[in-house]
């Protein structure tokens, strides 16, 4: 069987990031983008209705833990706990949080809607000769992580436009 062909497709140095995201949004596109390097490493992004949903970057970027304990959820030593708990269980690190009760779900939802933001912030920098390809109505992520976690798509606009974003792209 053969992988179908992507909806649409380029390079970020015709089409940023930003304006893949507004695309996307302003067709309300359900399915998922595909960024490679020229290295060949591969990123991916889940969306759903147009609102990024789910992301799987080339590199590790914000581990949940750290960013849960930068906001503060959970304790030096509750994540050190659940870290040498995980080295014994392959298992997903909010999923074994929650399950001990070291975190609430609401908790987990807060922290997996910042990693997400920051794996999408951080794909705003993508250098330009990045590929991208979308395929409408498919999850490539399906099986990755945890379900997805739709995320306000005018913000994640807005933060990487402030960050990456030349005068050019603003205007």
């Amino acid at each position: 069987m053969t992988d179908p062909a992507p909806t649409a497709g380029g390079t970020l140095t015709t089409t940023s990031f930003g304006q893949l995201l507004a695309s996307l949004l302003e067709r309300r596109l359900s399915g998922t983008l595909v960024l490679q390097r020229s290295d060949g490493r591969r990123s991916a992004v889940l969306f759903e209705r147009g609102a990024p949903a789910k992301a799987k970057t080339a590199e590790p970027i914000e581990p949940l833990g750290r960013v849960l304990l930068e906001q503060g959820a959970l304790s030096d030593e509750i994540y050190d706990q659940s870290l040498a708990l995980l080295a014994s269980e392959r298992r997903l690190h909010g999923a074994l949080l929650v399950e001990q009760r070291w975190l609430t779900p609401e908790a987990l939802q807060r922290g997996l809607e910042e990693q997400l933001l920051r794996k999408l912030l951080w794909l705003h920098s993508a250098p330009p000769e990045t590929l991208w390809a979308f395929y409408e109505g498919r999850d490539y992520l399906a099986r990755w992580g945890a379900e997805p976690t739709p995320l306000e798509p005018l913000t994640v606009l807005w933060r990487g436009a402030r960050l990456h974003a030349g005068e050019e792209e603003l205007e």
